[in-house]
């Protein structure tokens, strides 16, 4: 992998205040020497400062622990870091910027640690307390957004957020965006500007979702057919419903976000950003080896068997799951620690771990797990984690928390990742499509559609402004407002003269997280019309595997080799063996029922039969076993033989071991 200071060379001696350069890097591209090693020298030798925003705590706290010890070594012959260095570079959050609303402008609190409690206290009475220094646009040179996904990628749980869609980026700063993942943040960059106009699509979106909602009640309505006998002069009325597949599949044909989605996409090549990629030499994910599994329980027995020599690192999508699962390590005597937004905050093992990280890079528990507190940033560097479990199914997220393990050359780690099936994903975008379905009428709450509600006149055309949220659907739409799924999408304009005249115009939709909304949509829908045409109950694991550069191996399931041993040792000890009688072959079918069954990924050829295979009430048919067999390229088929024994004529079972394709 080439450093981005060895990409950008002198070229940011040519950078033009007010300018925003991209720079799209993976983790370990060297961010934070090119920032220490060329920026600030010259920032200072310009006389102007570095504000250097981060998007979590841990990340800030881990930047300025890695620049204390980078400034150390840059200065090591020098005798020390130069008072100049150490006040130059001034390293905040994303969140500070939003609650004080202060951006580029920015204040540096007094620095109060030689005091103690009683003395602030005492100062703060007598009003001598240290001055908070305030440092201006024109002091700052570089501002340095990293993990500048952030601005999207935390807009539906975050209401603040909406104050980067308005901040000036053009105040004499030159502004540098860091990040992995380009691809939201560029996204975002495009519904600041004006020429992408987002009211015009919410319109057209809003239409199509009225198109659509139209054509389903049609669809829906009975068909009714009357049917004439001219024999007996008889008639009779037959009503019909249209199936709700049908209704579906043709309601699915209105697609409201394509043309918001191509004018992001066709946006984005025309936005201006100088931008710099660090290119990977050869396959950068060389020393992952992927492996699957489909819950988080799955994994307890690997765990077990989790040392400090082999520890484990395991992102999950929600706070409940790492609780659950930190409670079956604890109980077990796993030394394991869980870090989420709530937990860091109080004494324990959490915290330690959390200290640990953000000084050492590392962690001491031999099973860690996170939330999405940890999924940007932050550096792990610790040969002892071998493993890497990851229960999220965002592909950003994904990327960001793969990237949280920094690999060396020699260093190998098992990468879990965890299998979504159709509905769990469609269950994501149903979600978000009700999100932004409330976004899209809350976005236009103010505006008013023409109604004709009398006969024209000479002196009126009967017309009337009828608005889309009427004054007394109000109340609704405030509870609508409050609840937790929609709270963080909307945006409080604080004081505004104009409100008073407006229904709820004090506030206003999010921009971030609309785009978001539309960004991950288009992910999931893409993803669910590949699995309608292609029915591959696989889709999106290979979907997760293809943005690492991994191809689908069924032999990668976890516990995919003990199910294997177990029913190819079941079938061995029955070869050249005869079953007669029905009691053998119904007991040879559920035994062989239950070993299919506990594969990772069960038969897929009988998916249609299998919830009356679990209820007891069926047993699979000799041709649906063999079909199993071959699926899962077990080297074993069950033949049948007629013979007559006593006058009777029977159907006699034998197994045959027998060589498939791929074996020499």
């Amino acid at each position: 992998m080439r450093y981005i200071t060895d990409i950008i060379g002198d070229d940011y001696l040519n950078w033009d205040s007010g300018e925003s350069i991209l720079i799209s890097t993976p983790t370990g591209s060297g961010k934070s020497t090119f920032v220490l090693k060329k920026l600030l020298p010259h920032a200072i030798a310009a006389g102007k400062h570095i504000l250097y925003l981060c998007n979590r705590k841990i990340l800030k706290t881990q930047f300025a622990i890695d620049s204390e010890k980078e400034l150390e070594l840059l200065f090591e012959d020098a005798g020390g870091i130069p008072d100049d260095m150490r006040h130059a570079i001034h390293i905040t959050t994303y969140q500070r910027c939003e609650t004080s609303k202060r951006f580029p402008d920015f204040d540096i609190p007094p620095d109060l640690s030689m005091y103690s409690r009683e003395e602030i206290v005492r100062m703060e009475r007598k009003h001598c307390l240290p001055e908070t220094k305030v440092i201006q646009a024109e002091d700052i040179l570089y501002c340095v957004f990293d993990e500048a996904h952030y601005m999207i990628g935390d807009s539906q749980f975050n209401a603040k957020i909406n104050f980067w869609s308005h901040a000036n980026f053009q105040r004499g700063c030159i502004n540098i965006f860091l990040t992995a993942t380009p691809e939201p943040f560029t996204a975002f960059m495009v519904s600041r500007e004006s020429k992408f106009k987002l009211q015009e699509h919410i319109r057209n979106i809003q239409s199509a979702y009225d198109e659509k909602a139209q054509l389903r009640k049609k669809l829906s309505e009975p068909t009714v057919t009357v049917l004439s006998d001219m024999k007996s002069k008889t008639a009779k009325m037959e009503v019909s419903f249209e199936k709700q597949r049908v209704i579906d599949a043709k309601c699915r044909e209105i697609e409201p976000y394509t043309e918001a989605i191509r004018a992001l996409k066709t946006w984005k090549q025309k936005l201006y950003c100088r931008t710099y990629t660090a290119q990977l030499l050869g396959d950068p994910h060389k020393n992952i080896s992927a492996i699957y599994f489909g819950e988080l329980d799955n994994l307890l027995p690997q765990l077990m068997m989790a040392t400090p020599e082999n520890k484990w690192l395991i992102f999950v999508d929600r706070e409940r799951d790492g609780m659950r699962l930190l409670g079956r390590l604890e109980q077990a005597g796993i030394p394991a620690a869980f870090l989420s937004a709530e937990s860091i905050k109080h004494p324990g093992a959490s915290r330690d771990e959390f200290c640990n990280i953000t000084q050492k890079g590392r962690f001491d528990s031999s099973v860690l797990l996170a939330t999405s507190v940890m999924d940007c940033g932050v550096s792990i560097v610790d040969s002892s984690v071998k493993n890497v479990a990851i229960a999220h199914h965002n592909k950003t997220t994904f990327l960001q928390m793969l990237g949280r393990v920094r690999l060396k050359d020699d260093s190998h780690i098992c990468l879990y990742i965890k299998m979504y099936y159709a509905q769990a994903i469609n269950g994501v975008r149903n979600e978000y499509d009700k999100k932004l379905r409330f976004l899209t009428r809350f976005a236009l709450r103010n505006s008013y559609d023409l109604e004709q509600t009398y006969l024209p006149t000479d002196r009126s055309d009967g017309m009337v402004r009828k608005p889309v949220l009427s004054k007394t659907n109000k109340r609704n739409a405030v509870q609508e407002i409050q609840t937790p799924a929609n709270i963080s999408l909307i945006y409080n304009k604080q004081s505004n003269q104009d409100s008073v005249q407006e229904i709820l115009g004090e506030f206003e939709v999010s921009k971030s997280a609309y785009v978001a909304l539309l960004l991950d949509i288009s992910e999931y829908l893409d993803a669910l019309n590949g699995y309608r045409n292609s029915g591959d109950v696989l889709f999106y694991l290979k979907r997760q595997l293809s943005w690492i550069g991994k191809e689908y191996k069924e032999e990668n399931w976890l516990g995919y080799y003990e199910a294997r041993t177990k029913i190819e040792n079941y079938l061995s000890k029955w070869e050249g063996e005869i079953l007669v009688t029905d009691i053998e072959k119904n007991g040879f079918c559920a035994e062989c029922l239950g070993l299919l069954e506990a594969f990772p990924l069960p038969p897929v050829v009988w998916k249609n039969d299998r919830c009356r295979y679990r209820n007891g009430n069926r047993l699979p048919k000799i041709h649906q076993l063999n079909a199993a067999l071959l699926e899962k390229k077990i080297p074993y088929e069950i033949c049948t033989e007629r013979k007559s024994r006593k006058g009777v004529r029977n159907t006699l079972w034998f197994i045959k071991k027998k060589q498939l394709f791929n074996e020499k």
